[in-house]
């Protein structure tokens, strides 16, 4: 590289990890610019199996490159400055928005009041499952297994041909009123809980 054969002066690194003014320490310097502690955590938090000699040594080869891409250049490239730009809006557009969030107050009634008028709070939520067979003589025999105290997830696994829920035991998961339509979603919504 050019440049940049300016020199690199390495400190000695104690304790790193510890108060404010220890991450301040100058662990190492690249043709003048300062490698801190502080540099060191905030990368061992992204590489945390690094070692602290492997992470020193990988913020050094990045000043490093960082120089010599000054040296040529390229922080003048046209791609670099236009994708600087759009990092610039993102994080701008963020903080704004972090900004407004922590102003942001939303009184607990006006939440229940929202809740009702959404219809939200008399919505039904249940949880189902199923097992799926091709005769009514093949249902028949599992509803007597069951009202003879057979477990509804072994039997959902040996005789159901929904697999994927078979596998589950016959789970179909939680189904919200008004989610789910059509006869079976009727037929579960007017059930009492444990009727089968």
């Amino acid at each position: 590289m050019r440049g940049i054969a300016k020199g690199i002066l390495l400190m000695a690194l104690i304790g790193i990890a510890g108060c404010a003014r220890q991450k301040e320490v100058v662990v190492a310097e690249v043709a003048g610019r300062k490698i801190t502690a502080q540099d060191l955590v905030e990368l061992a938090g992204k590489l945390p199996s690094f070692t602290k000699d492997k992470l020193l040594w990988t913020l050094i080869d990045r000043e490093i490159m960082v120089q010599e891409a000054y040296e040529r250049g390229l922080n003048n490239d046209e791609n670099i400055l236009r994708r600087l730009e759009r990092i610039k809006l993102i994080e701008i557009a963020r903080l704004l928005k972090e900004k407004f969030r922590e102003r942001i107050e939303i009184p607990e009634e006006d939440v229940r009041r929202y809740y009702e008028e959404k219809g939200l709070a008399s919505r039904q939520e249940v949880r189902a499952r199923h097992i799926m067979v091709r005769t009514e003589e093949e249902a028949e025999e599992i509803l007597k297994k069951l009202k003879e105290g057979a477990d509804f997830a072994q039997l959902a696994k040996e005789w159901s041909l929904d697999r994927v829920s078979a596998e589950k035991g016959g789970d179909l998961g939680y189904w919200r009123e008004g989610e789910v339509i059509g006869a079976t979603a009727q037929k579960v919504f007017s059930m009492e809980v444990g009727e089968i």
